[in-house]
Protein backbone atom coordinates (compact mmCIF):
# COMPACT_ATOMS: atom_id res chain seq x y z
CA UNK A 1 0.00 0.00 0.00
CA UNK A 2 1.16 3.20 -1.15
CA UNK A 3 -0.56 6.51 -0.20
CA UNK A 4 0.10 10.30 -1.71
CA UNK A 5 -0.86 13.05 1.04
CA UNK A 6 -0.60 16.35 -0.44
CA UNK A 7 -0.27 18.77 2.39
CA UNK A 8 -0.28 22.71 2.68
CA UNK A 9 0.90 22.32 6.34
CA UNK A 10 -2.97 23.21 7.31
CA UNK A 11 -4.47 21.37 10.67
CA UNK A 12 -6.73 20.06 7.33
CA UNK A 13 -3.50 18.49 6.07
CA UNK A 14 -2.49 17.04 9.75
CA UNK A 15 -5.74 15.18 10.17
CA UNK A 16 -5.61 13.56 6.24
CA UNK A 17 -1.75 12.32 6.74
CA UNK A 18 -3.47 11.28 9.89
CA UNK A 19 -5.92 9.45 8.43
CA UNK A 20 -3.74 8.09 5.67
CA UNK A 21 -1.64 6.71 8.27
CA UNK A 22 -4.10 5.03 10.59
CA UNK A 23 -5.63 3.58 7.18
CA UNK A 24 -2.23 2.55 6.14
CA UNK A 25 -1.56 0.05 9.68
CA UNK A 26 -4.69 -1.36 9.21
CA UNK A 27 -3.91 -2.20 5.67
CA UNK A 28 -0.62 -3.88 6.71
CA UNK A 29 2.37 -1.10 6.51
CA UNK A 30 3.39 0.25 3.29
CA UNK A 31 4.44 3.60 2.34
CA UNK A 32 3.10 7.19 3.28
CA UNK A 33 4.32 9.98 0.85
CA UNK A 34 4.11 13.43 2.04
CA UNK A 35 3.93 16.64 -0.72
CA UNK A 36 3.81 20.28 -0.60
CA UNK A 37 3.39 21.91 -4.24
CA UNK A 38 5.24 25.48 -3.99
CA UNK A 39 5.10 28.35 -6.30
CA UNK A 40 7.55 29.80 -9.17
CA UNK A 41 9.70 32.37 -7.06
CA UNK A 42 8.50 36.35 -7.50
CA UNK A 43 11.62 37.29 -9.40
CA UNK A 44 12.61 39.43 -11.98
CA UNK A 45 12.92 38.39 -15.42
CA UNK A 46 16.40 40.36 -15.99
CA UNK A 47 18.08 37.79 -13.44
CA UNK A 48 20.37 35.20 -14.12
CA UNK A 49 18.80 31.67 -14.48
CA UNK A 50 21.62 30.18 -12.53
CA UNK A 51 19.87 32.54 -9.86
CA UNK A 52 16.98 31.53 -10.10
CA UNK A 53 17.84 27.46 -10.20
CA UNK A 54 19.81 28.39 -7.12
CA UNK A 55 16.40 30.21 -5.16
CA UNK A 56 14.07 27.39 -6.31
CA UNK A 57 16.43 25.03 -5.04
CA UNK A 58 16.53 26.50 -1.72
CA UNK A 59 13.06 26.83 -1.38
CA UNK A 60 12.91 23.13 -2.29
CA UNK A 61 15.84 22.29 0.57
CA UNK A 62 13.80 24.22 3.42
CA UNK A 63 10.67 22.59 2.12
CA UNK A 64 11.13 19.44 2.49
CA UNK A 65 12.77 20.07 5.80
CA UNK A 66 9.59 21.52 6.97
CA UNK A 67 7.96 18.34 5.71
CA UNK A 68 10.00 16.18 8.00
CA UNK A 69 9.18 17.90 11.32
CA UNK A 70 5.45 18.03 10.30
CA UNK A 71 5.62 14.58 10.03
CA UNK A 72 7.61 13.95 13.62
CA UNK A 73 5.36 15.92 14.98
CA UNK A 74 2.05 14.82 13.78
CA UNK A 75 2.69 11.22 13.81
CA UNK A 76 3.82 11.11 17.47
CA UNK A 77 2.12 8.70 19.61
CA UNK A 78 0.23 7.15 16.77
CA UNK A 79 3.71 4.52 15.40
CA UNK A 80 4.44 1.97 17.09
CA UNK A 81 8.23 0.28 16.72
CA UNK A 82 6.25 -2.53 15.23
CA UNK A 83 3.73 -0.79 12.71
CA UNK A 84 5.75 -1.18 9.17
CA UNK A 85 4.61 2.45 7.54
CA UNK A 86 7.88 3.91 5.99
CA UNK A 87 7.88 8.19 4.34
CA UNK A 88 9.10 9.95 2.36
CA UNK A 89 9.00 14.13 1.04
CA UNK A 90 8.58 15.44 -2.06
CA UNK A 91 8.72 19.02 -2.35
CA UNK A 92 7.29 20.51 -6.23
CA UNK A 93 7.39 23.85 -7.87
CA UNK A 94 4.72 25.03 -9.94
CA UNK A 95 0.76 23.84 -10.26
CA UNK A 96 -0.68 22.22 -7.34
CA UNK A 97 -3.37 19.55 -8.66
CA UNK A 98 -1.26 19.27 -12.04
CA UNK A 99 1.80 18.25 -9.60
CA UNK A 100 -0.18 15.91 -6.88
CA UNK A 101 -1.87 13.85 -10.37
CA UNK A 102 2.01 13.63 -11.53
CA UNK A 103 3.78 12.71 -8.44
CA UNK A 104 0.67 10.13 -7.50
CA UNK A 105 1.35 8.63 -11.57
CA UNK A 106 5.11 8.79 -11.24
CA UNK A 107 4.86 7.20 -7.65
CA UNK A 108 2.70 4.25 -8.33
CA UNK A 109 0.50 5.03 -5.55
CA UNK A 110 -2.79 3.11 -4.30
CA UNK A 111 -4.37 6.46 -3.40
CA UNK A 112 -4.48 9.95 -2.64
CA UNK A 113 -5.61 11.18 0.68
CA UNK A 114 -5.81 15.41 1.24
CA UNK A 115 -7.61 17.70 3.53
CA UNK A 116 -10.56 19.40 1.52
CA UNK A 117 -9.24 23.27 3.41
CA UNK A 118 -6.15 25.21 4.28
CA UNK A 119 -5.76 28.06 6.91
CA UNK A 120 -8.06 30.85 5.89
CA UNK A 121 -10.86 31.36 3.79
CA UNK A 122 -8.58 32.05 0.78
CA UNK A 123 -6.29 29.06 1.39
CA UNK A 124 -9.59 26.95 2.46
CA UNK A 125 -11.03 27.79 -0.78
CA UNK A 126 -8.16 27.37 -3.26
CA UNK A 127 -7.24 23.84 -1.55
CA UNK A 128 -10.76 22.85 -1.63
CA UNK A 129 -11.15 23.52 -4.90
CA UNK A 130 -8.52 21.77 -6.09
CA UNK A 131 -9.51 18.90 -4.03
CA UNK A 132 -12.48 18.38 -6.62
CA UNK A 133 -10.23 18.84 -9.36
CA UNK A 134 -7.62 16.02 -7.74
CA UNK A 135 -11.15 13.77 -7.79
CA UNK A 136 -12.08 14.28 -11.06
CA UNK A 137 -8.87 14.06 -12.97
CA UNK A 138 -7.15 11.42 -11.01
CA UNK A 139 -6.69 7.62 -12.03
CA UNK A 140 -6.52 6.17 -8.57
CA UNK A 141 -8.76 6.69 -5.73
CA UNK A 142 -8.62 9.80 -3.68
CA UNK A 143 -10.13 10.37 -0.67
CA UNK A 144 -10.91 14.14 0.84
CA UNK A 145 -11.02 14.68 4.59
CA UNK A 146 -13.44 17.48 5.45
CA UNK A 147 -12.80 19.83 8.47
CA UNK A 148 -13.27 17.82 12.23
CA UNK A 149 -13.22 14.51 10.72
CA UNK A 150 -11.01 12.43 12.93
CA UNK A 151 -10.06 9.41 11.99
CA UNK A 152 -12.47 6.16 13.30
CA UNK A 153 -12.42 2.70 12.66
CA UNK A 154 -14.81 1.87 9.57
CA UNK A 155 -18.22 0.45 10.67
CA UNK A 156 -20.65 1.32 7.77
CA UNK A 157 -19.46 2.87 4.34
CA UNK A 158 -21.92 4.46 2.07
CA UNK A 159 -21.81 3.97 -1.87
CA UNK A 160 -23.92 6.11 -4.03
CA UNK A 161 -24.77 4.29 -7.22
CA UNK A 162 -25.89 5.92 -10.74
CA UNK A 163 -27.08 2.61 -11.64
CA UNK A 164 -24.40 2.28 -14.22
CA UNK A 165 -22.35 -0.87 -15.00
CA UNK A 166 -19.18 1.25 -15.55
CA UNK A 167 -19.39 1.77 -11.49
CA UNK A 168 -19.14 -1.93 -10.69
CA UNK A 169 -15.00 -1.75 -10.30
CA UNK A 170 -15.34 0.79 -8.19
CA UNK A 171 -18.32 -0.75 -6.08
CA UNK A 172 -15.93 -3.84 -5.65
CA UNK A 173 -12.99 -2.04 -4.77
CA UNK A 174 -15.55 -0.27 -1.62
CA UNK A 175 -16.32 -4.12 -0.74
CA UNK A 176 -12.63 -4.73 -0.47
CA UNK A 177 -12.19 -1.75 2.00
CA UNK A 178 -15.40 -3.27 3.83
CA UNK A 179 -13.82 -7.02 4.36
CA UNK A 180 -10.73 -5.31 5.20
CA UNK A 181 -12.72 -3.39 8.28
CA UNK A 182 -15.58 -6.00 8.36
CA UNK A 183 -17.98 -2.84 7.92
CA UNK A 184 -21.28 -3.01 6.70
CA UNK A 185 -21.71 -1.27 2.82
CA UNK A 186 -24.91 0.40 2.24
CA UNK A 187 -25.78 1.25 -1.65
CA UNK A 188 -28.42 3.77 -2.24
CA UNK A 189 -29.78 4.64 -5.42
CA UNK A 190 -31.17 8.85 -5.45
CA UNK A 191 -33.75 9.14 -7.67
CA UNK A 192 -36.84 11.63 -8.56
CA UNK A 193 -38.85 8.31 -10.57
CA UNK A 194 -41.10 5.89 -8.74
CA UNK A 195 -39.90 3.43 -5.79
CA UNK A 196 -40.63 0.59 -7.89
CA UNK A 197 -38.48 1.96 -10.95
CA UNK A 198 -35.39 2.77 -8.58
CA UNK A 199 -35.98 -0.80 -7.05
CA UNK A 200 -35.55 -2.18 -10.77
CA UNK A 201 -32.64 -0.34 -11.53
CA UNK A 202 -30.82 -0.74 -8.36
CA UNK A 203 -31.68 -4.67 -9.10
CA UNK A 204 -29.76 -4.80 -11.74
CA UNK A 205 -26.71 -3.40 -10.23
CA UNK A 206 -27.33 -5.94 -7.13
CA UNK A 207 -27.04 -9.19 -9.88
CA UNK A 208 -23.78 -7.44 -10.88
CA UNK A 209 -21.98 -7.50 -7.59
CA UNK A 210 -23.30 -10.76 -6.58
CA UNK A 211 -21.58 -12.53 -9.60
CA UNK A 212 -18.57 -10.98 -8.58
CA UNK A 213 -18.45 -11.10 -4.76
CA UNK A 214 -20.51 -12.86 -2.14
CA UNK A 215 -20.10 -10.50 0.69
CA UNK A 216 -22.65 -10.53 3.03
CA UNK A 217 -22.72 -7.36 4.78
CA UNK A 218 -24.18 -5.34 1.85
CA UNK A 219 -27.51 -3.31 2.13
CA UNK A 220 -28.96 -2.05 -0.86
CA UNK A 221 -31.50 0.93 -0.99
CA UNK A 222 -33.34 3.16 -3.39
CA UNK A 223 -34.19 7.18 -2.03
CA UNK A 224 -36.61 9.08 -3.58
CA UNK A 225 -36.08 12.64 -3.81
CA UNK A 226 -35.15 15.72 -5.86
CA UNK A 227 -32.76 17.49 -3.82
CA UNK A 228 -29.38 14.69 -4.15
CA UNK A 229 -27.00 16.70 -1.74
CA UNK A 230 -30.12 16.69 1.36
CA UNK A 231 -30.98 12.86 0.94
CA UNK A 232 -27.24 12.25 0.87
CA UNK A 233 -26.28 14.01 4.35
CA UNK A 234 -29.93 12.49 5.95
CA UNK A 235 -28.87 9.32 5.30
CA UNK A 236 -25.14 9.57 6.45
CA UNK A 237 -26.65 11.19 9.60
CA UNK A 238 -29.50 8.49 10.22
CA UNK A 239 -27.52 5.87 9.44
CA UNK A 240 -24.00 6.26 10.77
CA UNK A 241 -22.32 6.19 7.85
CA UNK A 242 -18.46 6.72 8.35
CA UNK A 243 -17.42 7.38 4.78
CA UNK A 244 -18.93 8.53 1.70
CA UNK A 245 -17.92 6.44 -1.55
CA UNK A 246 -18.49 7.72 -5.17
CA UNK A 247 -17.80 7.14 -8.71
CA UNK A 248 -16.67 10.18 -10.61
CA UNK A 249 -16.51 8.80 -14.55
CA UNK A 250 -19.39 8.08 -16.95
CA UNK A 251 -22.10 9.44 -14.36
CA UNK A 252 -24.74 12.23 -14.28
CA UNK A 253 -24.80 12.07 -10.72
CA UNK A 254 -20.98 13.33 -10.08
CA UNK A 255 -21.67 16.03 -12.08
CA UNK A 256 -25.23 16.70 -10.02
CA UNK A 257 -23.36 16.55 -6.77
CA UNK A 258 -20.28 18.37 -7.55
CA UNK A 259 -21.68 21.08 -9.87
CA UNK A 260 -21.42 24.79 -8.84
CA UNK A 261 -22.85 25.45 -4.97
CA UNK A 262 -22.96 21.67 -4.34
CA UNK A 263 -19.69 20.93 -4.98
CA UNK A 264 -19.11 23.02 -1.66
CA UNK A 265 -22.19 21.87 -0.05
CA UNK A 266 -20.39 18.40 -0.24
CA UNK A 267 -16.97 18.38 -0.82
CA UNK A 268 -16.79 21.03 1.77
CA UNK A 269 -19.51 20.52 4.73
CA UNK A 270 -19.63 16.92 4.83
CA UNK A 271 -18.36 15.48 8.30
CA UNK A 272 -17.41 12.36 6.74
CA UNK A 273 -14.52 11.44 4.34
CA UNK A 274 -14.98 11.07 0.87
CA UNK A 275 -13.73 8.74 -1.50
CA UNK A 276 -13.85 9.10 -5.33
CA UNK A 277 -13.37 6.22 -7.81
CA UNK A 278 -12.36 7.75 -11.09
CA UNK A 279 -12.77 5.10 -13.78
Amino acid sequence: MKILVPTDFSDYAKDALIYAVEMIKVHGGGEIIMLNVFPHPNISPYVYDELIGNVTEEIKIRTLNKLKRKWQSNIKGILKKSDTVTVSFKAEEGQIVDNILKTAKKSGVNMIVMGTKGAGKIKRFLFGTNATKVMERSECPVITIPKMAKYRKLKKILFITDCNRHELDSILDTINIAEIYNAYLEIIYISEDSTENAMKSLEKIRKLVEKKSSYGKINYEPIISDDVTDAIEVYIQVKKVNMLAIATKKRSLFNKVFDKSLAKELAFHLKVPLRAFHR
